[in-house]
């Protein structure tokens, strides 16, 4: 578990990073997850004093977004380390 978490914080570093949350399952049919809420960073979101140009590529809903809205908008990432794809359609069909 502490795996994933390493993962995600080196992952999204350019991110503002906010909870990393653990899911531990109560029985051993459902795999732990890892659930993580970000931010864009202020530079990415036109804040930018010009100097230091954002080094991500944005995604047109990331554009749309940045244009025409000044709040923070919160994105949710979750993870789960699973033994086969399998295991992706019992935990969709069983949540």
């Amino acid at each position: 578990m502490a795996s994933l978490e390493v993962y995600v914080r080196r992952s999204y570093r350019q991110y503002v990073l906010h909870d990393v949350i653990y899911h531990i399952p109560k029985s051993d049919q459902f795999p732990l997850l890892l659930e993580w809420h970000f931010n864009f960073p202020h530079v990415a979101a036109g804040e930018n004093d010009g100097e230091n140009p954002p080094t991500r590529n944005f995604s047109i809903s990331d554009m749309y977004n940045i244009q025409h809205s000044r709040r923070e908008i919160q994105r949710v990432g979750i993870m789960a380390a699973l033994n086969s794809i399998d295991e992706v359609c019992l935990l969709i069909y069983f949540t």
